[in-house]
């Protein structure tokens, strides 16, 4: 994976947990156009909307609380 797509990966992610700060962080040490962030974004928070299952670090180490 190139590091754009790596950086668009932990956006969805950040949707997904609503994490603004982190959101945030990506996109200003990263050269993302603010469309394709904010298209990120959605669609991280869409697949938490349906049910779907984060597989982030923290998730995927079944002592979240999200």
């Amino acid at each position: 994976m190139s590091k754009r797509e790596d950086t668009l990966a932990a956006m969805r992610i950040a949707g997904y947990h609503n994490d603004k700060a982190a959101f945030t962080r990506l996109l200003i040490e990263n050269r993302i156009r603010i469309t394709v962030a904010d298209e990120a974004w959605l669609t991280g928070r869409k697949q938490r909307a349906n049910g779907m299952k984060c597989a982030c670090y923290e998730c995927s180490r079944g002592d979240s609380k999200m």
